[in-house]
């Protein structure tokens, strides 16, 4: 009777206990570390026969998604934000050609951009809203931003 005794207290201690991990803070990104600058090799990456892969574009922080315009060009969503509570500002970013990157927007502190699309000669980004609520952006070709639909609920 005794063991059981301390097998329940234990079983409860166990139990309290682990919901104290999610308290500790997140270092993001597990539990590795990097030392700058990354080295991209593109046989590092396993593709399926028929296919290859090359590097457009490195540097970018947070990347998290990517569309084309009516012209072919290429752009580059960067969200802001990263699990670990590590900020940056959102940016859309046009990928040149000639390998240069050229910025067309930016955000606030109101990020992550989370998502983008091209149409009919606008950008739509997806603001995450951590801070003021998520909102549907329209963003024109000169960086001009209007939101679409504010007040989103986030998390």
């Amino acid at each position: 009777m005794k063991r059981l005794a301390t097998l329940q207290l234990l079983s409860l201690a166990v139990f309290f206990a682990s919901g104290c991990v999610a308290m500790l803070p997140s270092n993001g990104g597990g539990k590795t570390s990097f030392q700058p600058p990354r080295q991209i090799h593109a046989s590092d990456i396993a593709v399926p026969a028929g296919y290859r892969i090359e590097a457009v574009a490195v540097g970018l922080t947070f990347p998290s998604g990517i569309t084309f315009d009516d012209q072919g060009r290429v752009y580059v969503v960067e969200t802001g934000y990263s699990y670990g509570e590590v900020w940056a500002v959102p940016r859309l970013l046009r990928l040149e050609s000639d390998g240069r990157i050229t910025e067309i927007a930016t955000g606030e502190k109101n990020g992550p951009w989370t998502g983008v699309m091209f149409f009919k000669g606008f950008f739509y980004v997806a603001e995450g809203g951590e801070l003021q609520g998520g909102r549907i952006l329209r963003i024109a070709h000169d960086g001009t931003k209007t939101a679409l639909v504010d007040n989103l609920p986030t998390r």
